[in-house]
């Protein structure tokens, strides 16, 4: 009887739970370790810029916080300086080539273009070897093959398709990802689809396209008038110029604006639908676009108005908002139970690569 009633009447399953990111870094830490950082690589010519990033991601890291624990950013800066000496040596040889038959250039930019997926693979499994939490690494475990095909070969078709085919591209490179990383044992999976990406990049495409009609309509209309109106006169001149650094000023906000929802958009949805260890682990990401926007907006501007000192302050506050807005939904245990899986360091090469060209290839 005992056992046919606790087979009716089966214990509750502890439910899962919600654990928020904590961001308690602040500005003017970040500040000194930039300066700092700046000022040693200025007089080193470079040198040490391997340690300076070092040093900034290992503050960033350690001041993100997940249910108690930080996380730790392991990299060696001497690898680091190898792969920054490489790509200094690239860089050197493509102004070279500027200087010589355009054939060289462009057949340097081919070079470049054959192996900039290989940069990108091998940034990504640098970034994640040398990331960790609670003391287990993560790893990156896809293939250089599926490296060429989603950031070369497919990139070849987005002139031959108008376009239209990028959202599509986007979509596998963010399955490239976050299919191919794991936190030690722990796998993860994207199971999104390509019709969120095409909705929120064809809004984003129509919305600047119909801002940049309306734009080339004010400039038409205001440089026939002026031509109607004999064309000479200083002040239709000067108003005709007022509006063009007018419609400079709108294109900057509006690229700004467009890119914050889209980056809003797809961070919520590719989180949303990604998972660890068989769905144990469970991510969530709730960024408003327009706080977003408001952010990003005030932060171009006031790196513009201080020369980029504040850039710090821009970084750390938008950093914070960010991981103030994503959590991760953990069963039981879930978090304490994975064991590491065998990790080696890898050569940072394409992560200097990538840093050097100021790509964004993650979350």
């Amino acid at each position: 009887m005992n056992e046919l009633t606790l087979e009716k009447n089966p214990q509750p399953q502890p439910a899962s739970k919600l654990h928020r990111f904590e961001f308690t870094g602040n500005a003017n830490e970040y500040f000194r370790i930039w300066i700092v950082n700046l000022f040693l690589s200025i007089i080193t010519l470079g040198i040490y810029a391997a340690w300076a990033k070092v040093r900034a991601r290992q503050y960033l890291y350690s001041n993100t916080h997940l249910d108690g624990h930080a996380f730790e950013y392991l990299g060696n800066p001497t690898s680091i300086l190898k792969g920054n000496i490489l790509v200094g040596v690239g860089v050197a040889v493509y102004f070279l080539a500027q200087q010589y038959e355009y054939w060289w250039l462009y057949a340097l930019l081919t070079v470049f273009a054959m192996i900039y997926p290989y940069l990108i693979y091998k940034s990504l499994r640098f970034m994640a070897s040398n990331s960790a939490y609670r003391n287990v690494r993560f790893k990156f475990w896809g293939s250089s093959t599926d490296a060429y095909k989603y950031y070369l070969f497919w990139m070849l078709l987005v002139p031959v398709t108008f376009g239209f085919i990028f959202p599509l591209i986007q979509f596998y490179q963010r399955k490239y990802l976050l299919d191919n990383v794991s936190w030690g044992e722990a796998q993860g999976r994207f199971t999104g689809n390509s019709s969120r990406f095409y909705t929120v990049y064809l809004t984003a495409y129509g919305i600047g396209f119909a801002l940049y009609v309306v734009a080339m309509l004010l400039i038409f209309v205001s440089t026939f008038g002026v031509m109607l109106g004999g064309g000479g006169e200083a002040s239709g001149l000067a108003g005709v110029s007022v509006l063009l650094g007018l419609v400079y000023v709108v294109a900057i906000v509006a690229g700004v604006a467009l890119q914050q929802y889209i980056y809003a958009q797809i961070m919520n949805y590719s989180l949303e639908h990604t998972t660890l260890n068989d769905g144990q682990i469970r991510f969530r990401g709730k960024l408003n676009h327009w706080t977003l926007i408001k952010i990003q907006l005030v932060n171009v501007l006031v790196i513009a108005v201080t020369l980029g000192l504040m850039s710090p302050w821009a970084k750390i506050r938008y950093l914070k908002y960010v991981l103030s807005r994503v959590g991760v939904i953990a069963a039981p245990d879930a978090l304490e139970n994975i064991s590491a899986a065998q990790s080696s360091e890898d050569n940072a090469l394409g992560d200097a690569a990538v840093d050097f060209l100021d790509l964004e290839i993650g979350l």
